[in-house]
């Protein structure tokens, strides 16, 4: 596998609109080339996409990146990550050579960390390097152009061997190969649910209490086993215990160059916990805004369209769709811009901490906007749904103008009646809209849309070609652009394409390996054990839509975006802790459902005895007689489900972790390298061919063996004698003869 034409890419923005500005862009660019040469890198700067851009590309040499790898080498033997040999051996580069994604990575590692490790402390956000836009790796075209080639045409199935994961984490690193592991892993664990579902669809009646049980058993343990299987795969690759290495990031501010999280010295813990505290009541008005959103948009939709008869009837019923697809990305946008500022004004040392917290910004406003309408009609549309038809009624259209215009005689007469005017359907309509539409144009808007707008591009420009050779015009662009200042020369057709291409790849989105479709999957994800038993069908729409997202992930990330930055990792990080979550989240509202719901009919929602009591009483029994008692049965079942998480991890590392082959091969490489190490220590132990240690009694001075005969423990008036006469053997043969 060739290296790549360049390991990274600095975008830099040169422009300026004042003469101190110019001056401050061409300091700066100067100061920045220094550093980079300065560091032992080769660095060379061609025009960008614009005006002013100035594209930095980048080669690490052979010798500084044989360096930076048994730099990382000692860093992780100190601080205790699994190694298989001792970090003064020195990698054999031959049979080992390093991949695409290594050079990448320990480029990129050593120009964005912080001069306090070692690197350069080039990152975009830092202050000195106020112009750096961005840091991008360039794609490898003929890789790409195979691996979507065999995965949309030749790999119809949804597992991954390990050949094709060590492609995968070769040429993009560890994150992205075990995010598309977990993909592969997630999908054929599919099949049990989709067995289940199919199986009660024809034998069970909607909102069955087994199947639901079983959908929620079935989620524990896909996260446990998961938990077990990321740990196996980052064993094989040699990242497993990588998180534990942690470099300190170049836009941290701190008094001192600790890369200590806990050192107050340097930044004093309350007072980052005092900034975290305090971006919570920003969260708080973006969740409280959002959620008042997502409630008018509901109500229209659910109520006010249902009463509604006046004039532009037919366009009023696209109100709630309108005002979703308008205003809700705009509020979504805006508050995830303030997330990511206030995750920096946190001030994280290490990056993993800064990217946690980042992420449960994220996943706070998205499980609003995938939870929101679900629940609303679970537990308020269905149990409250005619006093809100009745108060809606009462507030909008009971004026003489209003009973006269807008609602006709016959509607406001059936209200009364909650059977003929609420839609039954409607929570089984909303969760086949989460699971099926939305997830079909999220597809085309992320893949459908981007090869449209390129194909609309590619005949724009084929078309201005045409109209330049009608008209016998010279084309002007970057095809003359000059190799140096003087213009001594032009460049080459093959530097040409070269750099056509990079342009064409800067003008790209950055990927975000564990944003974007993760997070939609994710929250897919925790739909299935949160509402499974009202459509027995979802799980089967949740395997079509991966087998989707599998192949749309590869085309994105080949074709529609930068390539992403290779990142050494033994987990998908914070979003492990939050499909936990979702799990538990899922097993309290799919028991809530139940004893809400499950009646033994076809349409136990419109069936559900709460619906059917007087307007005057339904109110006050339905919180009496069936919300409070499924909040119990909820705060029940959340410590059920930590009986049954506790089971269920303790016996699946005994089944599955214990005695496995990354099992095995973790506790002998610990053992090797211990061994090696204390071959080093001068020969003061002996490493027998059996797991123990055969300590060697050298020739002791006599300073030590008095120190030694000093703390001789003894009993006071016991003769030296004692230690001579053993009278064991005589006292075993007299009760032998005894017998």
């Amino acid at each position: 596998m060739a290296p790549p034409a360049a390991d990274l890419v600095i975008v830099f923005r040169g422009s300026a609109r004042t003469k101190q500005g110019a001056i401050d862009a061409e300091a700066q660019y100067t100061h920045l080339m220094e550093t980079i040469k300065k560091g032992g890198l080769t660095a060379v700067g061609r025009r960008g996409t614009r005006d002013g851009q100035v594209l930095i590309f980048i080669k690490a040499p052979d010798t500084l990146l044989a360096q930076l790898v048994q730099a990382e080498r000692y860093r992780d033997f100190v601080n205790g990550v699994p190694s298989y040999t001792l970090p003064n051996v020195a990698r054999d580069y031959g049979s080992d050579p390093l991949s695409p994604a290594e050079r990448i990575r320990f480029t990129h590692t050593y120009v964005v960390t912080s001069p306090t490790d070692d690197g350069l402390g080039i990152a975009p956000g830092v202050a000195e390097w106020s112009r750096v836009e961005s840091i991008m790796a360039l794609h490898d075209r003929a890789f790409n152009e195979h691996w979507i080639k065999s995965w949309t045409s030749k790999k119809l199935g949804v597992g991954f061997s390990d050949d094709d994961l060590d492609g995968i984490k070769n040429q993009f690193g560890e994150q992205l190969a075990l995010y598309f592991a977990f993909l592969s892993f997630y999908t054929k664990s599919l099949i049990v649910p989709v067995a289940l579902g199919l199986a009660s669809f024809w034998l069970s009646k909607p909102f069955n209490p087994y199947y639901s049980a079983s959908v929620c058993v079935w989620s524990v343990i896909f996260v446990e086993w998961w938990r077990i299987k990321q740990r196996s795969i980052s064993i094989r690759w040699g990242s497993f215990g990588s998180e534990k290495v942690q470099l300190r990031r170049s836009q941290f501010k701190g008094a001192n160059d600790s890369n200590d999280e806990h050192d107050d010295t340097s930044f004093p813990w309350w007072k980052r916990e005092g900034r975290i505290l305090a971006s919570l009541p920003v969260i708080a008005v973006f969740a409280t805004a959002l959620t008042g959103l997502l409630t008018t948009i509901f109500v229209v939709e659910a109520f006010v369209t249902q009463l509604y008869t006046g004039p532009a009837v037919r366009y009023v019923s696209l109100t709630p769709t309108a005002m979703f697809l308008l205003l809700v990305p705009r509020l979504v946008g805006f508050y995830q811009t303030y997330a990511t500022r206030l995750t920096g004004w946190e001030n994280h040392v290490h990056e993993v901490n800064y990217e946690k917290s980042l992420a449960y910004k994220t996943f706070a406003m998205s499980s609003i906007v995938a939870f929101g309408g679900l629940y609303l009609s679970a537990f308020v549309y269905v149990p409250f749904g005619e006093q809100i038809l009745q108060l809606v009624q009462q507030t909008f259209f009971t004026s003489p103008t209003a009973r006269s215009s807008s609602v006709t005689d016959e509607k406001i007469a059936s209200i009364k009646d909650a059977k003929k005017v609420l839609n039954p359907d409607r929570l089984k309509n909303q969760v086949f809209a989460y699971l099926i539409t939305n997830q079909v144009i999220g597809e085309f808007l992320e893949v459908g849309v981007p090869s449209l707008l390129r194909f609309l591009g590619w005949a724009k420009e084929r078309a201005a070609e045409t109209e330049v050779g009608k008209k016998g015009l010279k084309k002007v662009g970057f095809n003359d652009e000059k190799t140096d200042a003087t213009g001594a020369g032009t460049v080459s057709e093959q530097e040409k394409r070269f750099l056509d291409d990079v342009r064409s790849q800067v003008a790209l989105p950055a990927y975000d390996v564990f944003g974007g479709s993760p997070v939609s999957l994710v929250l897919f994800h925790s739909i299935l054990p949160a509402i499974p038993s009202r459509w027995y069908f979802d799980t089967v729409g949740a395997l079509v839509n991966n087998w989707v997202e599998i192949r749309g992930d590869a085309i994105k990330i080949a074709t529609y975006g930068r390539r992403p930055l290779p990142r050494r990792t033994d987990t998908i990080g914070s979003w492990m802790e939050i499909l936990t979550f979702l799990t538990w989240q899922g097993a309290l509202v799919n028991s809530a459902l139940v004893y809400l719901f499950y009646r033994g009919t076809t349409d136990p929602v419109k069936d559900a005895e709460f619906i059917a009591e007087p307007l005057s009483t339904s109110f006050e029994r339905t919180l009496r007689a069936a919300i409070f008692p499924a909040a119990l049965i909820a705060l029940s079942t959340s410590h059920a489900w930590l009986v049954v998480r506790a089971v269920v991890r303790h016996i699946l590392v005994r089944a599955v972790w214990r005695g496995s082959q990354g099992a095995v091969k973790l506790a002998k490489c610990e053992k090797d390298v211990k061994k090696g190490w204390l071959r080093t220590v001068g020969g003061a132990a002996e490493i027998t061919a059996s797991s123990g240690v055969n300590v060697k009694v050298a020739e002791a001075a006599a300073g030590d063996l008095q120190g030694v005969k000093g703390t001789a423990p003894g009993v006071v008036g016991v003769p030296a004698a004692f230690w001579e006469v053993d009278e064991g053997l005589s006292e075993v043969r007299r009760g032998s003869k005894a017998l």
